[in-house]
């Protein structure tokens, strides 16, 4: 969600205590492992790990700078996290932060972690180029159990610029790969026991602490107990405050001792009722809050000198941390609001502290601290309350979902369904937030966002908020596709864009695609684009990827390159390819695209190259894009045209097994379309490689698609069923779809499927003697083609088509169609996708070849040579010469020397 404000005291390190004990060996190490990238301080509450590295920062020489964060449990949301991260880098003087800041705060991704690589390398190349050594502290990292986080710190240490080292502090280990940093020498950690005091530091701690000083023996009995617990001696100091008498001193000595946790017990009943009711309720009272400042604790406590009491409270080391600002912020130590939190419940009551923590909330709201508010609220189970100040943060911001959704998801989630059932704007949140976190494909993901959808839905259309009601139909048809019922989503999104659009706008665009993939589908690719460039100027306002101005470049795309338009589709691919350099679902797109551009082109090697990118990003960004996104949308049609690819070289046996394993995986995730399309592949193999049984069988099981509404799919099926009839003798049939389908392309003009149409045509002609409606049938699919530069359209129907191109060759006198047939021909000998042909090449592009003796006759007679002048240089006799000169004549269908020089020429046969 957008930051409207962040709570600035967790950027400040605590203030050192009164009573502080120096620990030089433990200094001295903190500056020596400072040469790594990383300091590791683990240990559990209380031992002293946030005094250490505060005493560290204090001892550092003018050309080092630091930057602090406490965290909370509040910051497990990566956004959130990295936002406070890299908000407390900016106290580094060249603020190597502020670009990657930008980024993060005008985000829009379904995929967070690929924008935080994005936004982490932005800042590590701001931060290689500081002159100083900079010092980043993490606080508390316990709190911190996102994945996401781990996985983005964990990029960053790799990556850490040797002018950066980071300082984590934890209770306990953090799933960060620590044994691979061990290994590399990049790791420094300080653990519990060094951070124990010594006999030595307990004596120099107490001598500061306590008004009398203690025996040896005392001490000794002390480090026993406690052995070398510095929050221990803390609470001792507290408890003796006051105390001079040495009788009364060694009775309490007497009784200090146990586990941590009875110390704790006994220091909030003892030192807590030492102090004068006034300050016990106001501790009891504040100690529910994070952090407090002197106007919050009035606010709570409806005093009016919290200001001079938080001060007392400092000064004489009560609980208090300071953490500077002004006007000056506190913290209670952890353990300490441990023990007070817990003496709260007993003598306040829950009723109480509902009350303390909603008029807490209010300040917070006075001060725009709405996600702090909401915590307090949330804490008070004031669920309503709650419920209105989200309504009021989420107006004044844009898109939260795409922000800090796991914050947004957290809370919603805590509040009961009836409450949420109230403020159906939460609910359309509500299932944003869970369809851009779940796996929109699972089929428990319906009935998750359904419910809030549905509920929604019935307010809005009861209120008549009819642009509300529009916004939340274009949600519920997003989930519906990605559940794979495209009917259903196509009818509520329809429905959904006959009604008014109001600002903010998160998911019309996904309605507006949803139906122009229908158009796409049913072969209206002139109504999918008007669609597209009609939306545009949402798109440009839009920024979810897949639906923004990104998506309609690749939907253009899609839609040229269906149409035909292969110059225009290369165009938008390309531009898509330079637009996202970062994105990997978007290059992902634009490469695939280029490949089935490629392979129009019979540039083989250029799709395996771009097929090979598309298969490595997949592999790379599996995790932050998802398997199931990865696998459906990226993988199995790449390895579906590379199985193409395959059969283009003629390695049959290699595509057969790649279709197999392509068609067990639909089959095993249930996806009948796609295995659709493997087993229609799996058919043209079989016709290229002449294995009519496995056609037979594929005609028998491939029944039509009755009213579905995927017409492009049709016309693939029944175009390929054409081509069955053609080899089975069956002209009429094969006519009859052919005619069928060739006034709709040319209706809905889709120019990829005319020139496969005619192409067919020529050959259903060619095969029933009819050689002149054969030769305008593909006169018609090579004028159509040649602008666009077609060529596996017309090799992927083999050498029946190969004669018919040979027989026309002759005929063309434009140069262009002259060039554009030869080079098919040239590819129909080489076969291979490759640029080099065999010698003599251009003789092969005959009906019938020319003989090597013919081919000296040829060069001589282009020269101008007479019949007697060829037969004395060839060494032949003169009848022979004539009778090869009429055999090439007759060869090139030409009738004068001149003629068979401009068909030499124009052959390209010398």
């Amino acid at each position: 969600m957008q930051h409207v404000s962040l709570l600035l005291p967790k950027l400040r390190p605590p203030r050192l205590p009164a009573w502080c004990v120096s620990r030089e060996h433990l200094l001295e190490r903190l500056k020596t492992g400072g040469q790594d990238k990383l300091t590791l301080v683990l240990a559990p509450a209380g031992s002293g790990k946030t005094t250490l590295v505060r005493q560290w920062i204090e001892v550092q020489g003018q050309d080092t700078q630091a930057a602090w964060l406490s965290l909370d449990p509040e910051d497990d949301d990566p956004i959130r996290f990295w936002h406070y991260v890299l908000t407390a880098c900016e106290h580094f003087e060249s603020k190597p932060g502020q670009e990657a800041l930008t980024l993060l705060a005008t985000h829009r991704s379904l995929f967070p972690q690929l924008v935080l690589k994005q936004i982490l390398t932005s800042f590590l190349n701001d931060a290689a180029r500081h002159g100083s050594r900079l010092l980043l502290i993490l606080d508390d990292y316990h709190v911190i159990t996102s994945s996401q986080i781990h996985e983005s710190l964990t990029y960053l240490v790799d990556h850490l610029p040797p002018t950066l080292h980071l300082v984590i502090l934890s209770r306990h280990e953090p799933a960060l790969p620590l044994a691979r940093w061990r290994a590399r020498g990049d790791l420094q950690e300080i653990g519990a026991a060094d951070l124990r005091f010594s006999l030595e530091e307990v004596g120099a701690f107490l001598q500061q602490a306590l008004p009398v000083p203690l025996s040896t023996e005392q001490r000794q009995t002390l480090e026993a107990r406690l052995e070398g617990w510095p929050t221990g001696l803390r609470l001792l100091a507290l408890a003796l405050q006051g105390k001079s008498e040495r009788q009364e001193i060694e009775q309490v000595l007497a009784e200090f001792g146990g586990s941590h946790r009875y110390l704790l017990d006994y220091f909030a009943l003892e030192v807590l009722s030492s102090l004068p009711e006034e300050q016990q309720n106001f501790l009891l009272q504040t100690s529910l809050l994070g952090r407090v400042t002197a106007s919050l604790c009035d606010a709570v406590t409806g005093a009016r000198n919290s200001e001079q009491t938080l001060r007392e409270m400092e000064r004489s080391g009560l609980f208090l941390q300071a953490l500077g600002g002004e006007p000056p912020w506190y913290r209670y130590h952890a353990l300490f609001a441990e023990a007070l939190q817990a003496q709260a419940h007993k003598r306040l009551g829950e009723e109480a502290m509902r009350q303390c923590l909603s008029r807490a909330s209010d300040w917070y709201g006075q001060e725009k601290m709405f996600a702090e508010g909401i915590e307090a609220l949330l804490s008070a189970e004031a669920w309503e309350r709650a419920a209105t100040l989200m309504e009021r943060m989420l107006t004044i911001q844009k898109q939260p979902a795409l922000q800090e959704r796991v914050t947004l998801l957290r809370w919603l989630e805590l509040i009961p369904e009836q409450v949420l059932e109230a403020h159906p704007d939460l609910c359309v949140h509500y299932a944003t937030a869970l369809l851009l976190t779940l796996d929109p494909s699972s089929p428990g993901t319906l009935g998750l966002i359904e419910e809030p959808l549905k509920s929604a839905e019935r307010t809005y259309e009861r209120e008549e908020a009819w642009g509300k009601l529009g916004e939340a139909l274009s949600c519920h048809a997003e989930v519906v596709r990605w559940q794979g019922d495209f009917p259903l989503a196509l009818s509520i999104a329809q429905r959904a864009l006959t009604l008014p659009p109001e600002s903010p706008m998160l998911w019309r665009g996904a309605s507006i695609l949803i139906v122009v993939t229908s158009e796409m589908q049913k072969g209206r690719l002139e109504e999918a684009r008007r669609l597209i460039l009609e939306g545009q100027q949402e798109y440009e306002t839009f920024q979810v990827p897949g639906y923004n101005l990104h998506g309609t470049t690749y939907m253009l795309g899609e839609i040229a390159l269906q149409q035909g338009r292969l110059h225009q589709a290369d165009r938008f691919f390309q531009q898509l390819l330079a637009l996202a350099p970062e994105n990997p679902v978007e290059q992902m797109m634009a490469l695939f695209g280029l490949a089935q551009i490629a392979y129009e082109w019979n540039h083989l090697a250029e799709v395996e190259q771009n097929l090979a990118r598309v298969l490595e990003l997949g592999n790379t960004h599996r995790d932050e894009l998802g398997k199931h996104v990865v696998e459906m949308a990226h993988r199995f049609p790449a390895l579906l045209l590379l199985a193409r690819v395959q059969e283009a070289r003629g390695e049959y046996a290699q595509a057969q097994q790649a279709l197999q394993h392509l068609l067990a995986f639909a089959q095993e995730r249930q996806y009948p379309l796609y295995a659709r399309l493997v087993l229609m592949q799996q058919a043209q193999l079989a016709l290229a490689s002449g294995v009519l049984p496995t056609v037979e069988d594929w005609q028998a099981t491939a029944n039509p698609l009755g009213d579905a509404p995927i017409a492009m799919l049709q016309e693939q099926e029944d175009l390929l069923r054409a081509r069955i009839l053609i080899v089975r003798g069956e002209m009429t049939g094969a006519l009859h779809l052919l005619d069928n389908w060739q006034e709709e392309a040319r209706s809905f003009r889709r120019l990829r499927s005319e020139v496969e149409i005619s192409t067919l045509r020529s050959l259903a002609y060619a095969a029933s003697a009819q050689p002149v409606q054969a030769a305008q049938a593909l006169k018609e699919a090579l004028r159509l083609a040649q602008p666009e530069g077609f060529q596996r359209i017309f090799l992927e129907k083999g050498e029946p088509l190969a004669t018919l191109l040979r027989t026309l060759l002759l005929d063309f006198r434009e140069e262009p169609s002259i060039q554009f047939t030869r080079s098919l021909l040239l590819a129909f000998v080489s076969r291979s996708g490759v640029s080099a042909v065999p010698a003599h090449a251009g003789s092969s592009l005959l009906l019938e070849p020319l003989t090597e003796a013919e081919q000296r006759v040829l060069r001589l007679l282009v020269r101008g040579r007479t019949n007697l002048e060829i037969a004395a240089t060839l060494m032949v006799s003169i009848n022979t010469v004539k009778t090869q000169v009429q055999s090439i004549y007759r060869k090139l269908n030409v009738k004068s020397r001149w003629e068979a020089n401009e068909a030499a020429r124009r052959l390209d046969l010398l």
